[in-house]
């Protein structure tokens, strides 16, 4: 028997840095992707206790796309 290896993605909690409205860093209220987070919250950093491990979709019209416009991949 074989086993498939589903892709993973994993999402954290991230300290944001203070802005307008909080003048200290601040939890997030969701997870995100490391790249995400540096993408809409520069400087952010992950808490790495909060990391949570989620296997990405990869049938139905996730997996459509990926084939239509493909998916940069991390290591691994």
């Amino acid at each position: 028997m074989y086993s498939v290896r589903m892709p993973t993605d994993d999402f954290y909690t991230f300290t944001l840095p203070p802005n307008a409205w909080s003048k200290k860093p601040y939890p997030s209220t969701f997870k995100m992707t490391m790249d995400e987070a540096a993408r809409r919250f520069p400087g952010a950093q992950p808490i790495q206790g909060s990391r949570e491990v989620r296997t990405r979709a990869t049938t139905g019209v996730t997996a459509a796309k990926d084939e239509l416009y493909g998916r940069k991949h991390g290591p691994g």
